[in-house]
């Protein structure tokens, strides 16, 4: 990672992470790793870029698969929550399951369900990870700004 300032043109390199073997285990800990870094890079950087370097046996093939996951993108959609829904995502964010939810809001379980995928369908999440990385990109991005 390089660190830059234009203003005291000064430069730093951190060495943060490095695999001998690329595994899913190692990719979640690097994944995780990078998650920690922006976090508190956020609040002291102005920008950032991130740039990958990788050896591959086929760089076409390589090149082509990364684009065609590159083109398909998560659109997040701008429909505003019921004030229930925004309700269920705190407690979803708390990490409480339907049933639990039902319980706290005294409704049924359907109930919940079915506000959890209206909260799905308005946010374009297409699952629960995906609905806190909006929830974190909508909320906190903001009170940061």
């Amino acid at each position: 990672m390089q660190i830059l300032s234009e203003r005291a043109e000064t430069c730093a390199e951190l060495k943060f992470f490095e695999a001998e073997k690329w595994t899913a285990e190692s990719e979640k800990q690097l994944i995780i790793k990078i998650q920690d870094l922006l976090s508190v890079a956020r609040h002291c950087g102005d920008s950032f870029e991130v740039k990958i370097n990788m050896e591959v046996r086929d760089v076409d093939e390589a090149v082509f698969l990364l684009k065609k996951k590159l083109n398909n993108h998560c659109e997040i959609k701008n429909q505003k929550l019921s004030l229930r829904e925004i309700e269920v995502l705190g407690l979803i964010m708390q990490g409480f399951t339907n049933n639990e939810i039902a319980e706290k809001l005294f409704v049924c379980y359907e109930t919940v369900k079915s506000h959890r995928k209206n909260i799905l369908l308005k946010t374009g999440a297409k699952n629960t990870a995906a609905l806190i990385n909006h929830y974190h990109q909508t909320f906190f991005e903001k009170e940061a700004g």
